[in-house]
């Protein structure tokens, strides 16, 4: 069957891949459409990456350490967390999704 199949193939193994996805997806936004240098856009990449990154563990005070630690290691979840994430760049103050539109 091919259930699946296409969906899997070239998915991100882990959290830290996506987190580095979306850096460079930051790195490169950052150059073609605000006219940053390689260095001013990779240093914005890093921080806006960082402030996402803590922005997932954020909401999950209320779940067992268990469950956090399952959905932390998801990349799925870390994926959906930047979606999600209220936190704007310091750019374009818009927020991940915003910009990914």
């Amino acid at each position: 069957t091919e259930y699946k199949k296409h969906y899997q193939m070239g998915a991100l193994p882990n959290k830290w891949r996506v987190y580095k996805v979306v850096r460079n997806f930051l790195v490169t936004f950052y150059m073609a459409f605000e006219g940053k240098s390689v260095e001013e856009a990779k240093e914005l990449a890093d921080d806006f990456t960082d402030e996402l990154a803590t922005a997932e563990v954020q909401g999950l005070q209320n779940l067992d350490q268990s469950a956090k630690d399952g959905l932390l290691e998801k990349p799925g979840f870390a994926l959906a967390r930047c979606w999600s994430a209220f936190v704007k760049d310091s750019v374009c103050k818009r927020e991940f999704c915003g910009l990914l539109n």
